[in-house]
């Protein structure tokens, strides 16, 4: 399936924690766990789990099996945590990221932005280190949950 995500959200870019001087890759997860959870993603894969760890599945998943995966995610705060209920909707070996695409190091001053002010998104992470949010704000929806 391929996904049209060239219109992008940025907003959380205006955060104060927000990092524009360094670059990073995805932290690749030790647990085993998560690992095999990030080497069976495929699409119509359902998830729920704190959003951290969700960060380090998907970007093991991205950067060890050099795709980009795109999910509709619903974000939740329980507990003074954030937690993600995730639907992977699609997974592709070839992509062009938007020139909007942002680095991993960003990834979780996104999460916490739209869990605040917009608790449903569509995300992409892909390998080489990007992450973008699909923009509804002109037009374009979400793929969201059931």
């Amino acid at each position: 399936m391929l996904i049209d995500d060239y219109d992008t959200d940025t907003r959380y870019l205006n955060e104060t924690d927000a990092i524009f001087s360094h670059l990073s890759v995805w932290t690749l997860s030790t647990n085993r766990f998560e690992q095999r959870m990030a080497a069976n993603l495929t699409p119509e894969t359902r998830l729920f789990m704190a959003a951290a760890t969700l960060i380090r599945v998907i970007g093991t998943a991205a950067a060890t099996r050099q795709i980009a995966l795109t999910l509709d995610i619903e974000l939740s705060n329980m507990h003074d945590d954030i937690y993600a209920a995730v639907r992977v909707v699609s997974s592709q070996r070839h992509f062009m990221p938007p020139i909007t695409a942002d680095n991993a190091i960003n990834l979780h001053c996104a999460i916490r932005w739209f869990s605040r002010r917009q608790p449903k998104l569509c995300l992409t992470v892909a390998h080489g280190d990007f992450f973008w949010i699909r923009s509804t704000e002109h037009g374009s929806a979400t793929h969201q949950l059931d």
